[in-house]
C-alpha cells in the first residue's frame, strides 16, 4: 500500500480540470483518478527496468 501524498494545484490548473470534468462527478475523485493513473504509468515503467 502506498504512503499518502499532499499535491498543491495552481488555481489556473483547478480551472482546467473543473473545465474537463463531467459536471456531476466532484473534484476530489477527478483528481484521485488522475494521481491513480500516473501512479500506474510509474509502476510500469519500473516493471520494464
Amino acid at each position: 500500500m502506498r504512503e499518502p501524498i499532499t499535491i498543491s494545484l495552481e488555481n489556473k490548473i483547478i480551472k482546467k480540470i473543473d473545465n474537463s470534468k463531467g459536471k456531476n462527478e466532484p473534484r476530489s475523485r477527478f483528481i484521485e483518478d488522475i494521481i491513480s493513473g500516473y501512479f500506474d504509468r510509474c509502476d510500469k515503467v519500473r516493471s520494464t527496468n
